[in-house]
């Protein structure tokens, strides 16, 4: 019997997650997934401290313009309110939807004006732990399989979990921290 494309990237992500590969495999296994499902311009994950109210990168396809380790202060805002507290999907179709993020206009050179943003839950404590930032073209995720991205997002929390405490033992700069 054939497997759909859908099931085939995701049990080659579930299998490498499964296998206890090293964490750079499994997040290089995410990002086949989420191009195969999603497709995207720029894809990050995001770790999310609520004790010093900071997002911190773990993965980015694209370390020129977003590097793994960049922090931002994660502010009372109602992208972090609806992301972070409550653990809703945000699904930003145009460069006015952007807005929410601090570097909207940068992006938007890079070709991304549009953002499925998929909240991360500990599988232990059911807390918001991260999150998974898909950017693309205006519109790109419009018709995403919200369903899809959240179980997307359970395969990899263990892995998010366990890269949490070294990227957020890094020393950084909140003098120079951007907001979101």
């Amino acid at each position: 019997m054939s497997q759909s494309p859908n099931a085939s990237v995701l049990i080659q992500l579930a299998s490498d997650i499964h296998q206890s590969k090293p964490p750079e495999t499994i997040f290089k296994s995410l990002e086949n997934t989420v191009i195969a499902l999603f497709g995207y311009s720029l894809f990050t994950v995001l770790v999310y401290d609520a004790k010093s109210s900071t997002i911190s990168r773990v993965y980015s396809t694209r370390q020129d313009v977003q590097p793994v380790g960049a922090r931002k202060r994660v502010t009372s805002s109602p992208w972090a309110q609806l992301v972070l507290k409550d653990g809703r999907m945000y699904l930003g179709s145009t460069i006015e939807d952007m807005k929410v993020f601090s570097e909207y206009e940068f992006l938007a050179t890079i070709g991304c004006e549009s953002v499925l943003n998929v909240p991360i839950r500990s599988s232990l404590s059911g807390e918001i732990i991260g999150a998974l930032a898909l950017l693309g073209e205006p519109h790109k995720y419009d018709d995403a399989d919200q369903g899809l991205a959240a179980l997307v997002a359970v395969l990899v929390a263990g892995v998010v979990e366990a890269s949490r405490d070294e990227i957020l033992s890094r020393p950084f700069d909140s003098a120079k921290m951007e907001t979101v």
